[in-house]
């Protein structure tokens, strides 16, 4: 789970006033990493493979 420190917090709300979609995005990602910083992006398989 992400626990923004003041640092992130003030880097995110600089970016998110130049730019909601790409902050919105850089926050997802920080989410989505593991704890080496890493984040790994799968293909699912759908209905119809």
């Amino acid at each position: 789970m992400l626990r923004p420190n003041r640092k992130f917090r003030r880097a995110y709300g600089q970016l998110f006033r130049k730019n909601p979609l790409e902050a919105n995005i850089h926050l997802l990602l920080c989410e989505l990493e593991n704890e080496r910083g890493k984040v790994r992006l799968t293909k699912k398989r759908g209905l119809n493979e």
